[in-house]
């Protein structure tokens, strides 16, 4: 069976970390149709980025990137997804969905069935999907002084209050990302560095 690792993150131009690199059938390449599904930079990572993760019921959707994961069986797969992705313990947060349905890990069953849409319109060897499921963290948001958690407003002023810092993590992060994931914050903060 084929598997799909949907990607819009590190995932694309780092997929090398915590000593364990994605594998995938053709390192490096991603293609820009994965399905469309509510992704924002909603999540203050470890080191202080801000990255994107699934934001259920969130208006914003854009377009995933994907490629096709060097295994042919999804315990391995997930295993790998889930090592890159420094996950060691909780396997429930890679996610995923199956051709015929099957969810994988805890996802979101609007998103899964978003995802098992797209794989209908792919070939027949793709039988799965998988994503890193990390949420956005409310405890993170609320150590920094944002009690609702997530919001574009909290997000927007965490950016300002890094901006002294123009060589931060949460800039590279959002520099990086590739272009075709345009978010609501990601365009915010584009204009605000005269990008656009």
């Amino acid at each position: 069976m084929e598997i799909a690792v949907l990607g819009w993150g590190s995932l694309i131009w780092r997929p090398t970390h915590c000593d364990t690199t994605l594998e995938l059938r053709h390192p490096g390449h991603w293609e820009p149709d994965g399905p469309t599904i509510p992704i924002e930079f909603a999540r203050i990572s470890r080191d202080g980025s801000l990255t994107l993760v699934v934001v259920p019921e969130y208006p914003h959707i854009v377009t995933t990137l994907w490629s096709m994961s060097a295994h042919q069986t999804l315990d391995p797969a997930i295993r790998n997804l889930a090592a890159r992705e420094c996950i060691t313990e909780n396997l429930n947060s890679i996610h995923g969905v199956g051709r015929d349905g099957s969810i994988i890990g805890s996802s979101n069953e609007e998103i899964a069935t978003t995802v098992e849409s797209w794989l209908g319109d792919q070939e027949d060897s793709l039988g799965a999907a998988i994503w890193t499921g990390l949420g956005t963290q409310p405890r993170r948001w609320r150590d920094r002084g944002y009690r609702e958690g997530f919001t574009q407003a909290n997000a927007l002023s965490y950016l300002r209050s890094l901006q002294a810092d123009e060589n931060h993590p949460a800039f590279e992060y959002i520099r990086r990302t590739p272009e075709q994931i345009m978010t609501p914050i990601r365009k915010q903060q584009a204009y605000e560095e005269g990008l656009l």
